[in-house]
């Protein structure tokens, strides 16, 4: 596809539409003591996935929510 995540700054679901890459693109990596990783924004927020929802880039802490298993 060649496609980018895009943040959509936390105002929207995140997308997977960018052709190219922009801050909203742009996430920093945070790797966690117990093997989970999380994503910060350019916002300054962390990516969530609340319960199976939609993927929202707006939480100000990282806890149960904003942290991912990588394989």
């Amino acid at each position: 596809m060649g496609k980018y995540v895009s943040s959509e700054n936390g105002e929207q679901p995140i997308t997977c539409n960018r052709t190219s890459v922009d801050d909203w693109e742009k996430f920093e990596l945070i790797k966690h003591g117990d093997g989970t990783v999380s994503f910060k924004g350019n916002n300054g927020k962390y990516i969530s996935n609340e319960g199976g929802k939609s993927m929202t880039c707006n939480r100000g802490n990282c806890d149960g929510w904003e942290k991912f298993h990588t394989h």
